[in-house]
């Protein structure tokens, strides 16, 4: 009888044991799923596009901002002649997958000479809407502070690449870091093209 107590016992104990992991592990799977994803998650949206301005080849149309050739160029930077108009197209790559619900277009300095965007394209549409106005088109709007935004409503996954062109106003000389903002259903994100000014030439720079 003794043996057979020592065994029962030993078997329950076991089942204690593995009762007790095991609810320590779906504790675990519980917060990392409910808690510390979700927190990852959202720390990944606040910058969830790389994004960069885009010089398009010859073949695409020609530029009077950049100089062009047979291959397209990316840079963070972009030098524009104060008081004037062009035609700036972004490039952006999801890093993850979200909902797009909207894109803004900006720089955050309260300076009267900052540029601004004031309208929107898509060269690559040979059919169909490539052009929007704020004012004109309810999917596209601009704010006081020179902030134009864009009604998307669009899923973006990982691989692939979106270009939104915009028509530029440059006014006063100076250094404008801009923003491309992706409003999400979940949280707001960003991304910065950095600019700064170069010698001594009267430009405004991107």
């Amino acid at each position: 009888m003794g043996e057979t107590d020592i065994s029962a016992n030993s078997l329950v104990t076991l089942l204690t044991i593995v009762a007790g992991v095991a609810a320590a592990a779906t504790l675990i799977l519980y917060v990392a799923v409910e808690i510390l994803i979700p927190i990852r998650r959202r720390h990944r949206l606040r910058h969830p596009c790389s994004a960069e301005f885009l010089i398009v080849d010859k073949d695409q149309g020609l530029l009077d901002h950049a100089i062009q050739d047979d291959v397209e160029h990316r840079t963070k930077e972009l030098v524009l002649s104060a008081n004037s108009v062009y035609c700036v197209e972004i490039i952006y790559k999801p890093r993850l997958e979200y909902f797009e619900s909207k894109i803004a277009f900006g720089c955050e300095s309260d300076s009267p000479e900052k540029p601004y965007a004031f309208e929107r394209f898509n060269r690559y549409i040979e059919k169909g809407k490539a052009r929007w106005i704020p004012g004109c088109d309810l999917e596209d709007s601009l704010t006081r502070k020179k902030l134009y935004i864009a009604r998307r409503d669009e899923p973006r996954n990982v691989g692939s690449e979106f270009i939104v062109g915009f028509k530029v106003q440059t006014r006063g000389v100076g250094t404008f870091p801009m923003n491309l903002y992706f409003i999400t259903n979940e949280i707001e994100g960003k991304a910065t093209l950095q600019g700064r000014r170069k010698g001594a030439i009267p430009d405004a720079l991107l």
